[in-house]
C-alpha cells in the first residue's frame, strides 16, 4: 500500500510538471514578426548626374549677346574636358563635373596657374544652341562655331612682317626676373612703338596674329609670353612720357621714333588687349 502511495505521488507530480512546462512553453511563444517593406519605404540612391551632351562642340563669343571681348573658341569634348582663351588672363584647361545639377567647369590658367571656375548652361536662341557661361558675378554667351561657317568667309588677316618680328623679339629677348629685364622690355617696346607709328594692321589683324602665335607655344611658353609682354607694356607706358632719352639709352636704343608725336597706336592696344593686359 504505501509502495502504491508513491507511484500515485510521482505521477502527480510528474503531470503538474507537465502542465507547468506547456503554459511556459505557450508563455514563451513569440508574436509573429511584422516584416516591413523597407524598399519600398527607401528612396532610390540618385544616379550621378551626367553631363549635358548640348554643351560638346566648339563654341565662340556671341558679342549680340555679351561675347567676351578678344576671345576665340571655347572647346568642350564628349568627356567634359575644356579648354579655351578668354582673354583677361583666364585662358586655360580644366574639367566639368556635375555639382547639385549643375556643369561646372574647374580650370586652370596658363597664367601662374591660378585657378578659376565657372558655370556652363545649355541654352537654345532662335531655335539655335549655345551656351551661357556664369563667372565671377558676369554672364556671357557663346554661339556654336559652326554658326560661322554659315557667314561670308572672312578675308585673311593682314600680318606685316615687322610685326611677327616684334611678337618673334619679344619671346626671344625679354628677360623677367632679372636687373636688366626692365631694360630689355624697353628695346622690345621702343621696336613695337616704332612699328605701330607706321602699321597699316587693324585691331582685328592684330588679335588674329597673336592668337595665331600664342596657339603655337604650350603651357609653359604661354605663361612666360603673357609675362615677357606685361613687363612690354609697362615700358611702353612709360615710353609715352616726356623725359625718357635717359631711360632709352640706358636699353642701348639709339635709333628710335621718340618721342613718337601723334602716333597711333591702337594696334599695341589690341595686343595687350588679346594678351588679356587691357
Amino acid at each position: 500500500m504505501k509502495k502504491l502511495f508513491t507511484v500515485m505521488l510521482v505521477l502527480a507530480l510528474a503531470l503538474s510538471l507537465a502542465a507547468c512546462g506547456g503554459k511556459d512553453a505557450a508563455d514563451e511563444t513569440e508574436p509573429e514578426e511584422i516584416i516591413e517593406d523597407e524598399t519600398a519605404e527607401e528612396e532610390e540612391e540618385e544616379q550621378p548626374a551626367e553631363m549635358p551632351q548640348q554643351l560638346v562642340g566648339s563654341w565662340q563669343p556671341d558679342p549680340e549677346r555679351g561675347g567676351l571681348a578678344a576671345a576665340s573658341l571655347l572647346e568642350i569634348g564628349a568627356d567634359g574636358a575644356v579648354s579655351f582663351f578668354l582673354g583677361g588672363g583666364y585662358d586655360g584647361e580644366g574639367q566639368i563635373t556635375m555639382e547639385e545639377g549643375k556643369a561646372v567647369a574647374h580650370t586652370v590658367s596658363y597664367v601662374e596657374g591660378v585657378e578659376y571656375s565657372f558655370v556652363l548652361t545649355p541654352e537654345e536662341e532662335n531655335g539655335e544652341p549655345c551656351v551661357k557661361m556664369d563667372f565671377d558675378g558676369n554672364t556671357f554667351y557663346w554661339k556654336a562655331a559652326r554658326a560661322a561657317e554659315q557667314d561670308p568667309a572672312p578675308s585673311p588677316a593682314y600680318v606685316e612682317e615687322d610685326f611677327t618680328a616684334c611678337l618673334d623679339d619679344i619671346g626671344k629677348y625679354v628677360q623677367l626676373g632679372t636687373p636688366a629685364a626692365f631694360r630689355s622690355a624697353v628695346e622690345q617696346a621702343a621696336n613695337l612703338m616704332d612699328w605701330a607709328s607706321t602699321s597699316h594692321m587693324t585691331p582685328s589683324d592684330v588679335i588674329a596674329a597673336f592668337n595665331a602665335k600664342f596657339a603655337t607655344l604650350d603651357n609653359e611658353g604661354k605663361s612666360t609670353f603673357l609675362m615677357q609682354l606685361e613687363q612690354v607694356d609697362g615700358a611702353y607706358k612709360q615710353l609715352q612720357t616726356e623725359g625718357q632719352e635717359e631711360l632709352l639709352a640706358e636699353a642701348g636704343v639709339r635709333d628710335c621714333g621718340y618721342p613718337w608725336a601723334d602716333a597711333d597706336f591702337s594696334g599695341i592696344e589690341a595686343l595687350m588687349t588679346a594678351a588679356g593686359h587691357r
